[in-house]
């Protein structure tokens, strides 16, 4: 759920991305499923494929990505699903790179699917 956003417009600041950037960018991920939890500490989803190795074309597809970027989310599979969550114990939580991580995911499903 998108919960608490205006009590850490201090924090989103020093992520180096402004308040409205980051709640737009986060309301246009929870449209698409993803899903944030209680004081942004986690966001997460799971994404269908048609079958497994789509599934797996996906994975490394999206490893690659995050390889070039130095920035890895805790992911499982089995057979057709891939489950991806951005966990942070930074204060604020989540920041500009989960999020556009998450995004470079999204279009990469979509275009999958």
């Amino acid at each position: 759920m998108l919960r608490n956003f205006t009590t850490c417009k201090k924090l989103i600041m020093s992520r180096n991305i402004s308040e409205f950037d980051y709640k737009t960018e986060i309301a246009a991920l929870v449209k698409n499923g993803w899903s944030v939890s209680e004081g942004q500490k986690e966001l997460k989803t799971e994404f269908k494929f048609k079958d497994h190795p789509e599934a797996i074309r996906f994975v490394v597809e999206v490893g690659t990505i995050a390889e070039k970027m130095g920035h890895y989310p805790e992911w499982s599979n089995i057979y057709n699903t891939v489950w991806v969550k951005f966990k942070s114990d930074q204060p604020g939580g989540v920041g500009s790179s989960d999020i556009k991580l998450a995004q470079k995911m999204q279009s990469i499903a979509q275009f999958k699917n």
